[in-house]
């Protein structure tokens, strides 16, 4: 049989653009079964992923993997029942207009360019899993309400009164618990990515705050705490910046690692849940604000001024053009192509082939996106 399917930055999509259909999804459990045969399986609580899910767990299944199935959970949560079940891979599906499957590594991290390799193979026929007996499939229940009791535990009692929204009801439904007063009066409004992993604020006398802001915000109040942190390669070098001011550091690990120099970054970053998890995120913020008896403008005030523009660039054979462009010194497994005096451009191939993900860092809004001019001209001249 055909699959008109591959992987891309957002999980597994089609070519044809009709979605995730179930025969994909038991295809993604044959996939996940060729990295690791211990994996986790869960959803957003969506009809439609529930389904897709129970898919995934049966084409892992059939190719000898053992799956322990945690039904609905917002896809941080999920993080924490890889961590639970010790397992080395996984997938979550999210529901909804267009489906998507995404495949994990432990910890709930991303997968390395050699586990993406092995999956891409299964796509593509080239090869297969040996069916060596099934698995068993296992139930496990109460992750999502251990998630929210921890953050709970996290926040302790505040007075501050905040407003959140998701588009993700499994999202929300830890926040309710996490924050009682979260669809009540509040100063502040935070607005939650659907998966989960970002969140932007808005109040009246801050306006809008970017999640990369917030993300800096956090970092700061670890940094008073004594505490070194771990972050996606791509989160602003700024917070490096103040870092080294408090005689602390930012390990960072990588979205397709290729040499696992990342390891001690991707080690750390089950204990510093704030750079993928944005109910995290905030609860360390509120209890920042707290602790000092500061609003969000006045903490938000003694922040440096800096700005990130991300912009996409579509360009046949991604791959070797990346060969060509990308810095030889420095980040490889994400590309950096210019790093100094406080600026920084990544220039990082997308999983299908077909583009580039540009994402400029710089003082200035104005400077930032003609980072992203230059390199985007740079790229379609090659």
């Amino acid at each position: 049989m055909d699959y008109d399917v591959y992987l891309s930055d957002d999980g597994l999509c089609s070519e044809n653009g009709r979605g995730v259909a179930s025969a994909d999804a038991l295809l993604s459990g044959k996939c996940i079964a060729a990295v690791a045969k211990k994996v986790v399986v869960a959803h957003n609580g969506e009809k439609s992923a529930e389904c897709l899910s129970l898919a995934v767990a049966a084409g892992a299944a059939e190719k000898g993997a053992d799956v322990f199935f945690a039904s609905s959970l917002p896809e941080p949560a999920f993080d924490l029942a890889m961590k639970l079940i010790g397992a080395k891979a996984g997938c979550f599906v999210s529901g909804g207009v267009f489906s998507k499957i995404k495949f994990f590594s432990e910890r709930g991290l991303p997968l390395s360019s050699e586990d993406e390799e092995k999956i891409e193979k299964v796509l593509s026929g080239k090869e297969t899993t040996t069916i060596s007996g099934y698995g068993k499939i296992r139930s496990i229940d109460g992750v999502s309400s251990v998630y929210s009791e921890r953050i709970k535990n996290l926040l302790g009692d505040i007075s501050i009164a905040v407003k959140i929204y998701s588009p993700d009801r499994e999202v929300m439904a830890a926040a309710e618990r996490i924050f009682p007063r979260c669809r009540g009066d509040g100063d502040i409004v935070f607005n939650i990515s659907s998966d989960g992993r970002k969140v932007s604020a808005f109040s009246l006398k801050t306006g809008h705050i970017f999640y990369e802001k917030l993300l800096l915000l956090c970092s700061l109040a670890e940094f008073r705490e004594g505490n070194d942190i771990s972050l996606p390669f791509s989160s602003p070098v700024i917070i490096d910046e103040i870092a080294s001011e408090y005689g602390r550091k930012v390990m960072r690990y990588y979205e397709r690692t290729k040499d696992y120099s990342d390891n001690d970054g991707r080690k750390n970053a089950l204990y510093c849940r704030f750079g993928r998890d944005a109910l995290t995120l905030i609860a360390k913020i509120l209890r920042y604000l707290e602790d000092n008896d500061l609003t969000l403008y006045e903490a938000l005030e003694n922040l440096p001024q800096f700005a990130t523009v991300t912009r996409f660039v579509p360009k046949e054979n991604a791959d070797e053009v990346f060969e060509k462009i990308c810095s030889k010194k420095a980040g490889r497994n994400e590309g950096v192509a210019k790093c100094e005096n406080g600026e920084r451009v990544i220039i990082k191939p997308v999983k299908s082939g077909r583009g580039f993900t540009l994402i400029a860092e710089s003082f200035r809004t104005e400077t930032a996106s003609e980072l992203c001019d230059f390199y985007e001209k740079k790229i379609k001249m090659l």
